[in-house]
Order: structure tokens, then sequence, then C-alpha cells
């Protein structure tokens, strides 16, 4: 797809990034570049922009422009700050030449392989541990490229292996360490056209205004939005006509649509990572039953990740909204597929914050960060029917409640079993998502890192909760960790899923943590809170329930048992 760079440079300077994305403001965070001359043009266009409140960058610092021994400087500016952008192409090619040597010993392959990957995860320990960044880029678009840039010299085919571990080993880390990133230029160059002199020339030296350097921008201050503002994706709505379907209904008949079987199967992947589907297509409403039994006798894997039909003639930002409604998600956390650029224009118009994909980018979503999750825990796997079953509770309290005296009654009736896990033997991805993930629900927003999480549990408490009712299993709904000090409970992550919302179980949660620490002779349970727009009801909800505001902690008192909502049946196990 060929980009015109000058609309892009355009979009930037309005401050709107690919399809309905607002560039949030850097201003407050500072961003470290360890590259050699490589990346010369995007320090010079993150200058232009004032972007980051700083921009720093070893090649004009002149430290070191290995980047490998830029990383082990601890005096380095590096660790400093709060973003870093690191490329190891040149790095690489350096120790091909210095190892290899002018003729390619082909006893030296071993060899550099094995300090290259030894290099990289000192690296990656190392970053790894620095508190001060938060979040670190791998820019690695010039790997696949030199095992053809050195094929006349070199054995083509090691090289093309040893590029190919490469990639695998910085995959690897990414997947080890929440914090990093991959950024492949290949991924930039799918979207932005491919011209091979053009490519080449960027980096084996000269070093212009690159064509491509202003889309590079734009994507990674994509991710790097997404990484900061914790925005995954949870819900994919798709389109149909010319779409999922190859034709449109309408013109061609249902009979003769046929569906696009590779969009299909990305779809399904994603659904199988957790992420629940949505039809919404514009189509006659009597058409539904004939869409469903189409796409069920074609996959009916895809039939049964879906959880809301959206056929109708209703304008898609409307139906966005109701999912977003229904599911009891952000509107950020919803991604669009459609063909239609006014459809894309209408949602972006008319539901603000939703994120929108053409057709064509269903195939590349498989590289979005936003799609992708470091590790896929058991619940996650479960979550598209947890949604569905949560779309029948919601219709079946629609539709019986009144049949009951009150709320209370209706709660009653639906055979509540909540349970209390104090083991420490846990679905450790599943608590890494609570914390990482939620955002309303969550009342400390710590974020703590996987490693960080079993370094805590070591010495400290943790309690996961499960809930179910008649309709399924919640699952994994929550998570506390917690340490004791004398008469003192000290929460240090408090997290809750927003599908067990409305049922008063952030009550019994509070009431079961107070009444537990009691038996610890606790009277006093505090929370270090970082409140932010989003989980301000949350800790308003610990404030109704008599915890009360000490600077940035809230505080309770632990005076007597408390008793939990009565339609919970409680489950503690130790």
């Amino acid at each position: 797809m060929k980009i015109n760079k000058f609309d892009i440079y355009k979009k930037i300077k309005e401050g709107k990034l690919r399809d309905g994305l607002i560039i949030p403001e850097f201003k407050n965070l500072s961003l470290y570049i360890a590259s050699s001359c490589d990346l010369m043009y995007l320090k010079i266009r993150l200058d232009q922009e004032k972007i980051f409140k700083s921009v720093r960058y070893n090649f004009h610092d002149k430290t070191s422009v290995d980047v490998f021994v830029e990383a082990m400087n601890k005096d380095s500016l590096l660790f400093k700050s709060d973003i870093c952008i690191i490329s190891v192409s040149d790095s690489i090619k350096h120790y091909i030449h210095t190892l290899l040597g002018d003729q390619g010993d082909p006893d030296k392959y071993d060899q550099l392989e094995k300090t290259i990957m030894t290099r990289m995860d000192q690296v990656a320990k190392i970053i790894n541990e620095c508190k001060t960044i938060k979040e670190c880029f791998f820019f690695t678009y010039a790997i696949d490229e030199y095992a053809d840039f050195y094929s006349s010299i070199y054995n083509k085919n090691n090289l093309q292996v040893l590029f190919a571990k490469l990639r695998l080993k910085i995959i690897e880390i990414v997947q080890t360490y929440p914090k990093f990133n991959t950024f492949f230029f290949q991924e930039v160059v799918h979207e932005f056209g491919y011209n091979k002199n053009v490519y080449r020339k960027e980096y084996l030296g000269s070093h212009p205004e690159p064509s491509a350097a202003i889309y590079l921008l734009n994507t990674f201050l994509d991710k790097l939005n997404f990484k900061i503002n914790n925005r995954k994706i949870k819900c994919i709505a798709v389109d149909l006509d010319n779409t999922l379907f190859k034709g449109t209904v309408r013109e061609d008949g249902l009979d003769k649509c046929k569906i696009n079987l590779p969009r299909l199967a990305v779809i399904n992947k994603h659904a199988r990572n957790g992420i629940p589907i949505c039809v919404c297509s514009k189509n006659d409403p009597n058409d539904m039953k004939g869409i469903q039994e189409k796409f069920k006798f074609t996959s009916e894997e895809f039939f049964n990740n879906v959880v809301l039909w959206m056929i109708n003639w209703k304008p898609k930002s409307e139906n966005i909204k109701y999912i977003q409604k229904k599911l009891s998600i952000g509107i950020e956390t919803i991604a669009l597929f459609d063909d239609s650029h006014f459809e894309r224009e209408e949602v972006k118009f008319n539901a603000p914050g939703a994120r929108v994909y053409t057709d064509e980018e269903i195939y590349d979503s498989v590289r979005y960060h936003e799609f992708n999750f470091y590790k896929i825990s058991d619940d996650a796997k479960g979550r598209v029917k947890k949604y569905k079953d949560n779309v029948v509770r919601d219709d079946d309290e629609k539709e019986n409640v009144d049949n009951f005296e009150n709320l209370n009654d209706y709660l009653m009736s639906l055979d509540f079993k909540i349970s209390f896990d104090h083991n420490k033997k846990i679905d450790l991805t599943r608590v890494f998502e609570l914390v990482q993930r939620t955002n309303q629900q969550n009342i400390t927003m710590k974020r703590r890192s996987t490693d960080e999480i079993i370094s805590y549990i070591k010495q400290n408490n943790i309690l996961t909760i499960q809930l179910k009712d008649k309709f399924g299993n919640y699952g994994m709904i929550g998570t506390i960790m917690y340490s004791i000090d004398g008469n003192k409970g000290i929460i240090d992550e408090l997290a809750i899923s927003c599908r067990a919302l409305g049922k008063k179980v952030e009550e019994c949660i509070i009431t079961y943590l107070a009444n537990h620490l009691k038996s610890y002779k606790v009277d006093t349970v505090i929370i270090d809170v970082i409140q932010t727009e989003k989980n301000k009801a949350f800790v308003d909800i610990f404030l109704k329930y008599g915890f009360v505001k000490d600077g940035n902690r809230i505080v309770y008192k632990i005076d007597e048992n408390r008793s939990h909502p009565k339609w919970f049946t409680i489950d503690t196990i130790k």
C-alpha cells in the first residue's frame, strides 16, 4: 500500500495517528535513542515535533556507537530516561566484521552467534532491572537484509540463520520482559510500500531524510501510546460486506457471497487469545439467520466466537456504543475492521476513542501491539465464553428482574459462589493480566511485572478470587497482594475484573479482606492509592464502605466483623 508522506506529515502536525488515535502529549517523558547513525533521521524528526520532554542520542553525545557497550555503561543517560529506543543493527554489523574478518572465517560463526545472543540477554536483563525505564523498543529494521548485503563475502545461509535466530531472540525477550517491544522495519515496509533502492540506502550508510521516517515516527508513537495507556484490544467488531464477505449481500445475494477464509482465520486466532468477536454489518436484520447459518457451516469456531450479531441499518457508531455497554468495556478497547472509509469516519466522529482499521489490516493486526499479549492465561483462553455468558446474564436480568420483589431477591436466585484462594501456587499469567490490564477497578495501579509479582509473594501474601453463578464460571475476577506489619494490613495490589461488577462483589471482597486480616490481629487496613479518572469511581466504593482518606492513602479501622451480601456463598481455600 503506497502511503503519501505529506498526508502522514499533515496527520502528525494535526495531532492524529493511524485511523482514530490521538497522539497523547508525552511532555513529561524523556526519550533516549541508543543506536549508531542509522536512527539519525528519527532523532531529527523527534526534535522538530517536540513531542517529548527531552530526546538524547548516544551518537550525538559521542559516548559509544556500540549499543551493547552503551547499555552496559551504568553512567549512561540511557538509565535516566523514561523511554528508550535501541537499534542493534550497526552493532551486529560491527561484530560480523570483527569476528568473521574480510573473508568470513567459517570457524567463527558459532562464536559470533554466542557473542550476539549473550549480549542481547545481558542488555535485556540490565534494562529490565532499571526502574526508571518504563518502555524499551527494539528498532531492528536492517536485520533481515544484512544477509543479502554480505552474501557476496560471507556464507549467506549461515547469516540468514543467525538473523532468524536474532529475531526469535528479540521476540523471546519481549515475551519474557513486559517493558520490551519489537519494532521490525518490515512491518512499516509492508504498509508503506517497498522500494529496494530507497530501502537499502536508508541503512547502508547514506542518511537523507528517508520517505519512511514520518511513518516510522507515526507507528512508533502509536505503539508507545498503547503501552503507556495500556489500551489493549478487548473486542473485535468486524464488518461483513467486502470485509469478511467477498462481495455484498444486497448486490450479490447471500448465496453468492463467499467468506474470506484467510481473514476469518486471523479473526479466529484473536478469539483463541481471548478477544471476543462481534459482527457489525449494515444489512437487513431478516438476513441474520441465513448469515449465521452460513458461518456455522463454514467455520463453527467463528460462529461460536461471536458474542453479538449486530446486523441492522443503524449507524455503526451506535452499534459500537451498544457493544461497549453490553460487554462493560472501554470504548477505546473496541476495534472495528471495515472496508468502507465512510463507515470508519462515522465511527471516529460519533464514537470517539474506538479503534478503526481497514479490512486489509486484518492481516497486519497479528503484529499490532494492541492485539497481542505477552502470555495467554487459561482464564483468557476462555474469555470469549465468559463474555457470551455475560450477555445471557444481562438478557436474563432484563427479562426476569421485575418478577422479583427487589434486586436482592433476584441476585439470590443466581446461586453465586465466590472463592478466596490463599494458595501461592497461582495462575501467574492471569494475575499479571489483572494488574496490568485492569484500569477502572484497579485501586493501586502499580503495574507489577511477573518477576516483581513472584518476588513479592515469596515474602508476602496473595489472595486470588474466583466467581461462579448458575450461568457459568466468571473465572479469576480479582487479586489482592498484601503484607502484615504488626497491627496493620498493607494492600499493595488490588484489582477486580470489570465483568464482575454490579452485584456488590466489591463489598463482598472488602468484607472478606477485613474479616481475614482481623483474624491476624490487624485493626487497620492501609491502601496507597494512585487515583486516575478511570478508577475514581472504584475508590469511591471503598470510601462508601468505611475507608477514609489520609493523604494519598485510604485507611479502614476494623472494629467488628462485617457481614457479606447474603446472596454470596463463601469458600476459603488455603
